[in-house]
Protein backbone atom coordinates (compact mmCIF):
# COMPACT_ATOMS: atom_id res chain seq x y z
CA UNK A 1 0.00 0.00 0.00
CA UNK A 2 1.69 3.51 -0.88
CA UNK A 3 2.84 5.68 2.26
CA UNK A 4 2.79 9.00 2.92
CA UNK A 5 5.73 9.50 0.92
CA UNK A 6 4.52 8.47 -2.48
CA UNK A 7 1.65 10.41 -1.31
CA UNK A 8 3.02 13.43 -1.39
CA UNK A 9 5.73 12.92 -4.35
CA UNK A 10 1.73 12.00 -6.59
CA UNK A 11 0.69 15.21 -5.01
CA UNK A 12 3.76 17.35 -6.31
CA UNK A 13 3.36 16.22 -9.81
CA UNK A 14 0.02 17.79 -9.53
CA UNK A 15 -0.97 20.84 -11.51
CA UNK A 16 -1.33 24.48 -9.91
CA UNK A 17 -4.84 25.76 -9.72
CA UNK A 18 -5.55 29.66 -9.81
CA UNK A 19 -1.43 29.64 -9.35
CA UNK A 20 -0.91 27.81 -6.46
CA UNK A 21 -0.25 24.02 -5.40
CA UNK A 22 -2.83 22.55 -3.31
CA UNK A 23 -2.59 21.86 0.40
CA UNK A 24 -2.66 18.24 1.69
CA UNK A 25 -4.45 17.95 5.24
CA UNK A 26 -4.59 15.41 7.48
CA UNK A 27 -7.82 14.26 8.85
CA UNK A 28 -8.10 13.32 12.25
CA UNK A 29 -10.39 10.65 12.85
CA UNK A 30 -12.29 8.79 15.75
CA UNK A 31 -15.42 10.10 16.86
CA UNK A 32 -15.65 11.03 19.86
CA UNK A 33 -13.69 8.52 21.43
CA UNK A 34 -10.33 10.63 22.93
CA UNK A 35 -7.93 7.83 22.92
CA UNK A 36 -8.74 7.24 19.44
CA UNK A 37 -8.53 10.92 18.43
CA UNK A 38 -5.09 11.16 20.49
CA UNK A 39 -3.86 7.85 18.34
CA UNK A 40 -5.41 9.57 15.25
CA UNK A 41 -3.49 12.57 15.40
CA UNK A 42 -0.49 11.32 16.49
CA UNK A 43 0.08 9.46 13.89
CA UNK A 44 -0.85 12.04 11.38
CA UNK A 45 1.47 14.39 13.19
CA UNK A 46 4.41 12.95 13.03
CA UNK A 47 3.95 12.89 8.71
CA UNK A 48 4.09 16.47 8.98
CA UNK A 49 1.03 17.62 7.22
CA UNK A 50 0.40 20.94 5.77
CA UNK A 51 -2.86 21.49 7.66
CA UNK A 52 -5.06 19.19 9.73
CA UNK A 53 -9.11 19.24 9.73
CA UNK A 54 -11.13 17.67 12.32
CA UNK A 55 -13.34 14.95 10.87
CA UNK A 56 -16.01 12.87 11.71
CA UNK A 57 -18.52 15.27 13.70
CA UNK A 58 -21.33 16.65 13.39
CA UNK A 59 -23.18 13.11 11.78
CA UNK A 60 -25.54 12.10 15.07
CA UNK A 61 -24.21 12.79 18.06
CA UNK A 62 -25.08 15.49 20.91
CA UNK A 63 -24.34 18.95 20.07
CA UNK A 64 -22.44 19.20 23.15
CA UNK A 65 -20.24 15.92 22.40
CA UNK A 66 -19.25 17.73 19.17
CA UNK A 67 -18.14 20.85 20.69
CA UNK A 68 -16.14 19.14 23.49
CA UNK A 69 -14.21 16.55 20.99
CA UNK A 70 -13.38 19.45 18.39
CA UNK A 71 -11.97 21.41 21.62
CA UNK A 72 -10.19 18.04 22.62
CA UNK A 73 -9.10 17.48 19.11
CA UNK A 74 -8.01 20.86 18.10
CA UNK A 75 -5.77 20.65 21.38
CA UNK A 76 -3.67 17.68 19.84
CA UNK A 77 -2.88 19.59 16.69
CA UNK A 78 0.14 21.87 15.85
CA UNK A 79 -0.75 25.79 16.55
CA UNK A 80 1.15 26.58 13.68
CA UNK A 81 -0.46 24.92 10.78
CA UNK A 82 -3.65 25.39 9.65
CA UNK A 83 -6.54 23.34 11.68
Amino acid sequence: MPGPASAARAHAKLPLHYGFQQAIFGIVQGGTNEELRARCAAELVKMDFQGYAIGGLAVGEEIAATWRTAAFTAALLPAGKPR
